[in-house]
């Protein structure tokens, strides 16, 4: 019965179009991100900054998107999806934008040295996971070929959960042996002054790691969302 409904009632497309906007919209972000860490430690301050801004000038133009959508969403009486979708969709694409975007800037305000392996590792996946996800978003009007995406999406957050893991395992084993030396130096002024510098670096790139982390993350909420969507339509 609600195949024949849908056949014979007109169905709001425009929100395909819109929500593949934003997956080309993040991917771009993500793929900024990648170029912005991997090009960290050649960059000077200016240099840096203008990486953020642009960062956050397509997080900006992504939180316009996210209010066309849900603006459409309420003034739409059909919808070629469930209403809750939608809406959860654009919810979860911004919160992906959102982090991308704190991720960058705290780097900066941190005044981060150098970036780490890690970093680049995360943003690597995060670009293949964004990459899927528009993938996602381009083939969704059809609900054709959209599997192997979003299960690639839940892959590569077990991954990213994989280097985030090592990255504060190596972290503070790092903070724990650089305190076993200073201990063993007996100085005290050196210690107090290394040691406050330690701890703080220790607290910015586990931060950033976090966030980077939290962006894979968001990723596979929308894959876990669409594979519902799938489940749903089949």
């Amino acid at each position: 019965m609600k195949r024949l409904i849908n056949f014979f009632v007109p169905r709001e497309t425009m929100f395909f179009d819109m929500l593949a906007g934003q997956s080309h919209n993040i991917h771009e972000s993500a793929r900024l991100l990648k170029e912005f860490l991997h090009r960290y430690d050649s960059l000077n301050k200016h240099q840096r900054l203008d990486y953020v801004k642009r960062i956050h000038e397509i997080e900006t133009k992504g939180d316009h998107i996210t209010h066309s959508i849900i603006k459409t969403l309420n003034k739409t009486f059909i919808t070629p999806l469930d209403r809750e979708d939608i809406h959860q969709l654009a919810s979860s694409m911004d919160d992906v934008l959102d982090f991308i975007d704190l991720a960058a800037k705290r780097i900066v305000i941190y005044n981060v040295e150098c970036s780490t392996k890690h970093m680049h590792d995360l943003a690597d996946i995060i670009v293949r996971s964004t990459e899927h996800m528009h993938r996602c978003m381009m083939k969704l009007s059809k609900l054709e070929n959209i599997k192997e995406h979003y299960i690639a999406i839940q892959e590569l957050e077990n991954m990213a959960d994989i280097i985030h893991d090592r990255a504060l395992e190596e972290l503070f084993e790092g903070k724990m042996q650089n305190k076993a030396k200073k201990e063993s130096k007996k100085n005290r002024m050196d210690e107090n002054a290394d040691g406050c510098d330690g701890t703080i670096n220790t607290i910015k790139l586990k931060d950033i790691y976090d966030f980077l982390e939290s962006v894979t993350d968001k990723c596979e909420l929308i894959a876990y969302v669409l594979e519902g969507i799938v489940v749903k339509h089949s």
